[in-house]
């Protein structure tokens, strides 16, 4: 099995966690968000065409989990990519708590006239219950719910704690009607396990491939998807996507 290179590693330990981080990632989504829609999305489609996951989603369902305003707005957008990559045949699934990224996700599919995109205003865990997330209003990609993520008292003060409603995957896309799924891809600071045991029934499906966001140090990703009968398929712009080991070969 795959293991993370010490040049990935580094990238992925490259973290929200890291004030340096955060300051910098704030700076450069300020200079982005000034560039028009079809620039920067146009360039990052190009980078992306040929890379998982989206190489490998054309024509079929992807679902995305966790999508904040602000990488959408600065050309980041996983979720937006899966909109643009998933075709006039596929369909891009975006399950998200926030209101106002819902919202501005929502506005920008219209403008954009992008119909094949479903997005969900729910959190994603192993079952229903409301959940305690935890919002930076100018950094929502740091958002997190509790439990999962351990900030010093002065860190916490930047976030405002709101109760959101949360579901487990396979309960979010059968009351959507989604049946058939290639890919989820899961970016959520380190909520991954809880999710997982909310997609039981899409994965004794078959899901194909799901994506991980690299974050804590303290999972064994591999060993992880490993006893749920997936293998590594290749680095990715957030993670590691995983394959199913059927497909293998």
């Amino acid at each position: 099995m795959a293991q993370i290179s010490e040049r990935e590693w580094f990238r992925f330990s490259w973290s929200h966690q890291a004030f340096l981080h955060r300051i910098t990632v704030k700076i450069i989504n300020s200079l982005l968000y000034r560039i028009p829609f079809g620039i920067k999305y146009g360039i990052g489609r190009l980078a992306r065409r040929n890379k998982a996951p989206y190489s490998l989603i054309n024509g079929k369902t992807a679902v995305q989990i966790g999508s904040p305003h602000d990488t959408l707005l600065a050309g980041r957008s996983r979720g937006m990519y899966f909109s643009l990559f998933v075709g006039k045949e596929g369909r891009a699934v975006i399950i998200e708590p926030e209101p106002f990224s819902v919202e501005t996700f929502r506005k920008t599919l219209k403008k954009q006239g992008l119909d094949s995109t479903t997005v969900c205003h729910n959190g994603a865990w192993s079952h229903a219950k409301d959940l305690t997330l935890y919002v930076d209003h100018s950094h929502p990609a740091t958002n997190f719910t509790s439990g999962t993520v351990e900030y010093d008292a002065k860190r916490l003060a930047d976030y405002e704690a709101v109760t959101v409603k949360a579901d487990s995957v396979d309960n979010i896309l059968k009351q959507n009607g989604i049946k058939e799924v290639e890919l989820v891809s899961i970016t959520t600071n380190w909520a991954e396990i809880e999710i997982l045991e909310g997609m039981e029934q899409l994965i004794a499906n078959g899901l194909p491939y799901i994506c991980l966001a690299y974050g804590n140090p303290g999972t064994d990703y591999n060993k992880l998807m490993d006893g749920l009968g997936y293998e590594f398929h290749s680095h990715d712009d957030r993670g590691i996507t995983f394959q199913r080991k059927l497909l293998a070969g």
